[in-house]
């Protein structure tokens, strides 16, 4: 009787409640629809399942929209908006598919999800370009959803966001569409991601402060693959700040040189003057500007490799040793040979010292004198390069390997040196 289970629906037992509404779907009433809807949004959960079941099933346009109105409510659990959204798909009307693909663009990730897998179980194809790039997300297709461009920006920021999400390839994806609202989007969430990286003195976690340095570093790595004008003038801003360094460290020269940022190199010249930042600071813009490769870093460059040979004469390389930075002055002499500067005395004598100094524990010193050595075409690192090739067998290899760069004729014993050093004997005869 329709009176007994109308009395069962305004139950306070929700058992009761769940039998009403099951009686009221096989029941003919005439007001069903109104019925419903007043137990739609019941405190128990198993009754309002119920009642989308009977709305979606009955395939009404009231119905359905009604149901469609629960998925696209935000401020509904997750698992009564997935489950409007499965009670959509299995009613199978042309106005369920469409809501449900006019959903996919919903804040919610996992819910993106459900509405992809249900909508492809029910044949549908996207057509939409932002369809197209929420579709390959869920399925991890970063290339697929860089091949939309624009569309993809806002699902991959949101993917990003997600906890949990692997980052590398959102920021790769990102970064492979690139233009300026990318670029504004890395640059929003730096002072957010920077400020995680402060400690915090009274309940430290330093494995949270790691993860947030290396998302800072992951973040501008892929800004500085944007290419922008307004990228370039973060990044510069960035890598030129004292505090900023303490953060990217020698992923300065990566981020500015990477990509050659000319437009960066008079800023990054004046700043090799500046006093303000730490000569090892100094050291990785300098190498920057050797990778950029630009003529106006020429003078500066030297200008500041000089200052580093007056001021730490020391010859060590090691970050430990007595010159405190003797790591990256190694940067710098990079950056001169990168230069085209082969012939400055201040980067000769360096790696001469580099090759005489007293040698120990894993030898540094030399190995990163022989590879700079390499790469500068003189007579008298030549005759050190070949009185080292009988000492150090760990470093023979290297030692030939810089010596075949360069126009010299060794004597027998030296082409034996040479060939054990690269493992071949073959084919050396005495003349």
């Amino acid at each position: 009787m329709l009176w007994w289970t109308l009395r069962k629906l305004r139950s306070k037992d929700a058992k009761r409640r769940r039998e009403a509404v099951t009686e009221l779907a096989n029941s003919r009433d005439s007001d069903l629809m109104n019925r419903l809807l007043n137990v739609l949004y019941d405190a128990d959960w198993e009754v309002r399942r119920r009642a989308i079941d009977v709305l979606a099933k009955s395939k009404t346009s009231r119905a359905i929209y009604t149901v469609g109105g629960i998925l696209i409510n935000v401020s509904e659990k997750l698992q009564a908006r997935q489950y409007a959204a499965t009670a959509l798909a299995s009613s199978g009307s042309g106005a369920a598919i469409e809501i449900l693909s006019n959903a996919l663009i919903d804040p919610s990730w996992d819910l993106r999800k459900t509405i992809v897998d249900l909508l492809e179980k029910a044949g549908w194809t996207p057509t939409a370009s932002d369809h197209r790039a929420i579709t390959a997300l869920v399925h991890f297709n970063y290339d697929a959803a860089v091949a939309e461009g624009q569309a993809a920006f806002e699902p991959l920021v949101q993917r990003l966001e997600q906890p949990g999400a692997n980052e590398k390839p959102i920021l790769d994806a990102l970064t492979a569409i690139g233009g300026e609202q990318v670029a504004d989007y890395f640059i929003s969430i730096l002072p957010r991601l920077v400020e995680r990286t402060i400690p915090d003195r009274v309940n430290r976690n330093f494995s949270f402060e790691q993860k947030a340095k290396e998302r800072v570093r992951s973040v501008l790595h892929a800004l500085s693959k944007v290419g922008d004008q307004h990228a370039t003038d973060y990044l510069v801003a960035a890598c030129t700040d004292p505090p900023m360094y303490l953060l990217i460290g020698s992923d300065v020269g990566t981020y500015l040189g990477e990509r050659r940022f000319e437009s960066a190199v008079q800023r990054l010249c004046e700043s090799l003057a500046n006093d303000a930042l730490s000569l090892s600071h100094r050291c990785h813009i300098a190498a920057a500007l050797g990778t950029i490769g630009d003529v106006r870093a020429v003078a500066p460059v030297k200008e500041f490799f000089a200052k580093l040979r007056i001021e730490i004469p020391s010859v060590g390389v090691g970050q430990n040793d007595a010159s405190k930075g003797g790591i990256y002055i190694a940067k710098a002499a990079q950056a001169l040979i990168n230069l085209k500067e082969t012939d400055n005395a201040y980067l000769i004598a360096y790696v001469i010292d580099l090759l005489r100094a007293p040698h120990s524990g894993n030898g540094t010193e030399l190995t990163e004198g022989v590879r700079l050595a390499g790469q500068i075409p003189n007579q008298r690192i030549t005759d050190i390069l070949i009185e080292l090739l009988s000492s150090g067998e760990h470093l023979r290899p290297s030692i030939a390997s810089a010596l075949n760069r360069r126009a010299w004729a060794p004597s027998f014993e030296q082409r034996v040196a040479m060939a054990t050093a690269t493992s071949g004997l073959g084919g050396l005869q005495r003349t």
